[in-house]
């Protein structure tokens, strides 16, 4: 977990990247931002950090040397020389704008930070930001005349909307870092933030391993299992139920308390297969649950039959309380429901 509401900004630099309608132009500060208004450094704060609310963290790779990884290079040279934050920041910049030079990509001011006082996992440790503003929103100002009012308008930066970002952590250096990522590009083309220029990949521990069997059962239960919305709604409330349950996964207790029949098992069984290779992703048979995982994921996994245009069956738990039928009388599909109380 990430905790920076003590975090101090210590350094504070912007420059700009354009896109190709100027000419890829790169435009680069050599001073640092002012930051002793207590109101601006609040406002940064919050568009720095607002939107890092995910829990998943990040690490720089590289094939064969991490060291042959740029942005790791530069990032650990600015943790070891925070007196050339200004020159090594441009550096920064001008290996993001080798990868920027796309159709795609937009024209943005890149801020790039230095903290202190960051705390991750109970550690406290300096931390380098790099942020990248695309979108600019308009807005009124309104002025006050001596005997009326005027409006003004002019174009700003959201502080609740970051486009891009990374917070690196000067902490489990030897293996690349440990770092937050947002990126909120909707083109695949552009996506270069996370693959090209940080060149980065998720750290696989138990929240990530938790988030991803609850997304891969989601799917399998869209996806694989008999065209029976019963059916389906019943599997992913079990599913549901097992990660909130029980604090590890156990494939073999998964099996028998979820999937239950042999059919059901052996094409979880191939899905899961299919599911790992195509996310190059290992395939566990024993993780930790991790509850904010849980937390997240549970709106997902809501349990929902629609039935035309007149009712939504919520199954919240045993779906043989549930029967499905025909009336041929009416010509119509009919649900039976079974219960004790009635609140």
């Amino acid at each position: 977990m990430l905790n920076t509401e003590n975090t101090i900004i210590q350094q504070l630099i912007i420059h700009k990247i354009d896109n190709h309608i100027n000419d890829y132009n790169l435009f680069l500060s050599s001073a640092l931002v002012d930051l002793r208004e207590e109101i601006i450094r609040h406002l940064l704060k919050k568009y720095f950090f607002h939107s890092f609310k995910d829990e998943t963290f990040y690490q720089f790779e590289h094939d064969h040397d991490l060291n042959q990884n740029k942005a790791y290079k530069i990032i650990g040279e600015i943790f070891d020389n925070p007196s050339s934050f200004i020159e090594l920041s441009k550096n920064l910049v001008q290996l993001l704008h080798q990868y920027s030079q796309q159709p795609q990509i937009k024209a943005g001011e890149v801020y790039i930070a230095y903290f202190n006082d960051c705390v991750v996992d109970d550690e406290m440790c300096d931390a380098v930001g790099i942020f990248k503003s695309e979108t600019k929103e308009s807005y009124l100002k309104v002025k006050q005349q001596p005997q009326s009012f005027n409006l003004n308008n002019d174009e700003g930066v959201n502080i609740n909307k970051l486009d891009k970002g990374v917070i690196v952590l000067n902490t489990e250096r030897e293996h690349g870092f440990k770092m937050k990522v947002v990126d909120r590009t909707n083109n695949i083309e552009a996506k270069y933030w996370l693959n090209t220029f940080l060149k980065a990949k998720i750290i696989s521990d138990d929240y990530y391993h938790t988030q991803q069997y609850m997304h891969m059962c989601k799917d399998f239960a869209l996806e694989a299992l008999p065209d029976d919305k019963l059916e389906r709604a019943g599997f992913i409330n079990d599913s549901s139920q097992y990660f909130q349950e029980n604090q590890q996964f156990d494939k073999a207790s998964f099996q028998e308390k979820v999937l239950q029949k042999p059919e059901i098992i052996e094409a979880f069984e191939n899905y899961q297969e299919d599911y790992a290779a195509n996310n190059a992703q290992p395939s566990l048979e024993n993780f930790d649950i991790e509850p904010k995982a849980v937390k997240k994921l549970k709106p997902v996994f809501k349990s929902v039959i629609k039935l035309d245009k007149n009712f939504h069956i919520y199954v919240h738990g045993n779906k043989d309380m549930i029967k499905k039928g025909f009336d041929d009388a009416s010509g119509m599909h009919f649900y039976q429901l079974f219960y004790s109380d009635e609140d």
